[in-house]
């Protein structure tokens, strides 16, 4: 009786939590080991695996939270009354740079697409897919921006540590197609070594970039296009 009263008393913290919250703090504030967490977490998950029930328990950035299945969209979007908008190949192009490169200032994400990108970066704030991160100790001191819970969520990761390692993918990508391809690829007369790999960079991420895993965001809609008209530098 005392074990269905902690997963209740679980599941209700985890209920109110507004972030994520890992094993040492539940721990903590249940007032039981971190070994009998880890149980009460997995038959929470196994509880809420059910067609029956409309949240699951999700792993994330180190922590635990609920969170809706993918499967109730329809419903939840009725609710609010704002169904789901695909974001913009500009948006996807710097919230990839942003989960590669994270922190970066905005400056930084427009050098490597090479146009800017203020609509596109203030979409994602507004997605609660980014935010901001303090800021740089340099001139200006510009904002840093880093990615979200809300994008792990989304993306079906539980850290970041789940993406590819970029530098890799670029020398596999450079070693397939030859320098001399390579050159021609990133569209320059007098390759330059940093501005082929960031350039590379883009296109590296923009690939890795599954949308048909990615909750409510089905596929690049035109009605959402960020176009370069709107973002070309100068």
């Amino acid at each position: 009786m005392f074990h269905q009263h902690l997963v209740a008393a679980l599941e209700a913290v985890l209920f109110v939590a507004k972030d994520s919250l890992p094993i040492d703090k539940i721990s903590e504030i249940m007032e039981v080991s971190r070994e009998e967490v880890a149980e009460l977490l997995a038959e929470l998950s196994r509880e809420t695996e059910s067609e029956a029930r409309g949240i699951m328990l999700v792993e994330v950035d180190g922590g635990y939270k609920f969170a809706t299945k993918a499967v109730m969209s329809t419903y939840i979007e009725k609710l609010y009354k704002s169904p789901h908008s695909a974001l913009s190949r500009a948006a996807l192009e710097v919230l990839s740079i942003i989960a590669f490169r994270q922190p970066v200032t905005r400056g930084e994400i427009d050098f490597l697409r090479g146009v800017q990108s203020d609509k596109a970066l203030s979409t994602l704030v507004e997605k609660g897919l980014v935010s901001e991160a303090g800021r740089r100790d340099t001139p200006g001191r510009p904002v840093l921006f880093r990615v979200t819970e809300n994008f792990l969520l989304r993306f079906g990761l539980t850290s970041l540590e789940e993406l590819p390692d970029l530098d890799t993918l670029i020398e596999q990508e450079r070693a397939a197609m030859g320098d001399e391809d390579w050159e021609q690829a990133q569209g320059v007369d007098d390759f330059d070594e940093k501005e082929g790999t960031l350039r590379s960079e883009e296109e590296l991420i923009m690939d890795i970039v599954d949308l048909d895993e990615v909750t409510d965001m089905d596929e690049v809609s035109d009605m959402d296009k960020d176009t370069d008209e709107d973002d070309n530098v100068g």
